[in-house]
């Protein structure tokens, strides 16, 4: 591991710098399931895609899977909204030309490839920079975005439209893998705000490009 250095560790899974790469750092961990932000991932009675439990207590407790309301309940999607009847379902990262309590404020996760972080774990990455994600069982990749904070006590966590490209089982409920067969590569201060997709996508392939690709990455993965 001539390469690498540790730089931090979140439940056993240790978090490494590239020798000569200030501005990137890897891990290796399993995949779970993130639907926050998606328009059907919490709904009253587990009716959306996740158990609504784990977006927190609906009946005006703590919730944590949206915006809330003036009583602590979360707030409910209007007819105009893609899901009417559903919570709104937020993410960190979020598009502000739209209000809090708006479902269009969010990333869906359902169409766009992120990684979640673990809080006070994100080693300065910023919501919005880009990623690689490479499975290592399968050989499949994909480039995405730091859109959601997690616990600080987890890591390797995806949205659901990376799972689906790295050929993972995406049900929130039943999906992900606890193997740890995904090799993350992030690339801190890369974006750092809200821009278009597009902007996300060729600033990653342009930074993976001069980082040495994926077969720099292929190597790196079989060191971790």
């Amino acid at each position: 591991m001539n390469d690498l250095t540790e730089i931090d560790s979140v439940a056993g899974c240790k978090i490494y710098s590239i020798k000569g790469e200030p501005n990137s750092f890897v891990y290796k961990a399993g995949m779970m399931i993130d639907c926050d932000g998606s328009p059907n991932g919490y709904g009253p009675d587990n009716t959306g895609m996740d158990y609504t439990a784990n977006g927190g207590d609906d009946q005006g407790g703590d919730w944590w899977g949206g915006p809330t309301d003036s009583s602590g309940k979360p707030i409910v999607q209007k007819i105009y909204e893609p899901s009417p009847g559903m919570y709104v379902s937020g993410t960190s990262h979020v598009d502000p030309a739209y209000s809090d309590d708006s479902q269009y404020r969010y990333i869906d996760p359902e169409s766009i490839p992120f990684i979640v972080l673990p809080g006070s774990h994100s080693n300065g990455a910023k919501l919005g920079d880009v990623c690689l994600c490479y499975n290592t069982k399968t050989g499949d990749n994909c480039y995405g975005i730091y859109a959601d904070v997690g616990p600080s006590n987890k890591i390797g966590e995806a949205s659901c439209r990376m799972a689906t490209a790295l050929k993972i089982n995406s049900n929130p409920k039943t999906g992900g893998t606890e193997s740890r067969i995904v090799v993350y590569l992030v690339f801190p201060g890369s974006v750092n705000k809200w821009l278009p997709p597009k902007v996300w996508w060729d600033t990653a392939n342009t930074l993976t490009k001069a980082w040495g690709g994926l077969a720099r990455l292929k190597q790196i993965a079989a060191e971790i």
